[in-house]
C-alpha cells in the first residue's frame, strides 16, 4: 500500500486524498507519496529517487519551443488536414500530450498506471497556464478505451509504446529510471495497434526510434526526424 506523507505547511490535502483513495494504487513497501508545501504531489522510492510532474515549473519538458502545425508529429496526426482531436493512448509523463495541446489539439491522454495517472491529474488541476485547456486524462487500459470511444468527428490516434531498454544503455535521468520501474514495458503494443486500425480514426501514428522495426507490419508512410520516426497508418476496417 501507499505510504502518505503530508508536509506541515500543506493546507488543501482533503480533495487530493479523496481522489487518491478512489484509485487501485499499490507501491513497493517504503515508497512514499508526498504532498509538499507547493501543493504538488511527488513519489520517492527507497533509493531516494523522486518522480514529480509539474506542468508550470518544469520548463525543459513542458515549455519546449515548437513549430506549431509544422511540427512533424502535428503533421503526422493531420493538423493541416483539419484534425483537432487526438487520443494519446500512452500518456506517460505527458510530454507529447502537453505539446499537442499547446499546438491546438484537443487531447485525451490515456494512462493505465494508477499512480502515474494520479500524478498527471493532480498536476493538471494545479497548473495555472492557459494553453493546457485542451488536455484531459483518462485512467484505464488502451484496449478497453478503444472499444468504447465514440468517434463523432475527425480524430487521430497517437501511440508511443515504452521502448525495450537496452542492457548497455543507462538512462541519464533518475526519474526516468524510476518511471520505467513503475510502468514496466508495453507488452500489448501489437494488439493496441491492431485494435486502433479497426476503428474509424483519421490516422494512427506510432512513435518509434529512428532505426527500430515497425510494430506488427509496415506503415503506410513515415515522417522522420534525426532521432525519431512517426509511422503513420490508415484504418484497415471500421467497427
Amino acid at each position: 500500500m501507499v505510504q502518505i506523507k503530508l508536509d506541515e505547511s500543506t493546507h488543501n490535502q482533503t480533495e487530493g486524498l479523496r481522489r487518491l483513495a478512489q484509485l487501485p494504487i499499490q507501491i513497493k513497501d517504503k515508497s512514499v507519496l508526498t504532498l509538499g508545501f507547493n501543493e504538488n504531489w511527488w513519489m520517492q522510492d527507497q533509493e531516494g529517487r523522486r518522480l514529480q510532474i509539474d506542468f508550470d515549473e518544469n520548463r525543459k519538458d513542458y515549455w519546449r519551443t515548437h513549430r506549431g502545425s509544422g511540427e512533424p508529429l502535428a503533421r503526422a496526426l493531420g493538423y493541416k488536414e483539419g484534425v483537432r482531436k487526438v487520443v494519446d493512448l500512452t500518456a506517460g509523463l505527458a510530454i507529447d500530450a502537453v505539446l499537442l495541446a499547446r499546438i491546438g489539439f484537443q487531447v485525451m491522454a490515456v494512462e493505465r498506471n494508477p499512480l502515474v495517472y494520479f500524478l498527471l491529474s493532480e498536476a493538471l488541476l494545479k497548473a495555472q497556464r492557459q494553453d493546457l485547456q485542451g488536455l484531459q486524462f483518462h485512467f484505464g487500459n488502451a484496449l478497453n478505451y478503444l472499444e468504447q470511444i465514440d468517434i463523432s468527428q475527425p480524430t487521430s490516434v497517437y501511440f508511443d509504446p515504452m521502448y525495450p531498454e537496452k542492457k548497455k544503455t543507462a538512462l541519464s535521468r533518475k526519474e526516468m529510471v524510476m518511471f520505467r520501474e513503475i510502468v514496466g514495458s508495453d507488452l500489448d503494443s501489437e494488439a493496441v495497434l491492431n485494435q486502433s486500425l479497426k476503428r474509424s480514426f483519421h490516422k494512427i501514428v506510432v512513435k518509434r526510434p529512428f532505426r527500430a522495426e515497425s510494430i506488427s507490419f509496415s506503415p503506410d508512410y513515415a515522417l522522420k526526424t534525426k532521432l525519431l520516426r512517426f509511422d503513420v497508418y490508415y484504418p484497415r476496417g471500421f467497427s
